[in-house]
């Protein structure tokens, strides 16, 4: 038997590494693997395994996905049967076109939200992100709410599968 050539592999840790850059980029960018099929971003990181700042940075595309405006782009970050127990509305949200409706209306306030907290865990294809935000709106007013975002990976990318948030007791 001859030896196997080596030349053109990459090692273990070389690909952990390059794998934790991909993370780190495939967010917003311009990476056509980070796009969802239709061309919008989604939070597609080719694995499985993500750390604590991961999932933190899935806070923060959903954030950004607010910031648009277009309460398409902000569905498309939860799976198609997602549950939304939303922080202005009294109405559970079942499904992406529902959690769709329900940021029709909070979109057209213009929130701008901020994250006071973050608690993460995560359990293999499982991820939960759970702490406090603010919104300010473009009316002055403003709320703040506990949140629990339930992500899961499933296959492809990570997607939010369950989302709660509600107002903050006086």
């Amino acid at each position: 038997m001859s030896p196997r050539s080596t030349e053109g592999k990459r090692d273990l840790a070389e690909l952990d590494g390059m794998m934790e850059e991909i993370v780190a980029d495939a967010y917003g960018s311009q990476n056509p693997e980070a796009r969802c099929v239709d061309g919008n971003h989604c939070p597609s990181t080719g694995s499985a395994h993500m750390g604590q700042e991961g999932i933190s940075h899935l806070l923060q595309l959903w954030l950004e996905a607010l910031e648009t405006g277009d309460p398409r782009t902000v569905a498309l970050l939860y799976e198609s049967n997602s549950i939304l127990l939303p922080t202005v509305s009294n109405q559970v949200r079942h499904n992406r076109q529902e959690i769709q409706d329900y940021f029709v209306h909070f979109l057209a306030q213009e929130p701008k939200g901020t994250v006071q907290e973050e608690n993460i865990r995560t359990y293999g294809q499982l991820a939960i992100n759970s702490g406090v935000y603010t919104f300010a709106f473009s009316d002055g007013s403003w709320v703040q709410a506990r949140f629990s975002f339930v992500y899961r990976w499933n296959g492809q990318q990570w997607m939010i599968v369950e989302h709660h948030s509600s107002r903050m007791p006086e």
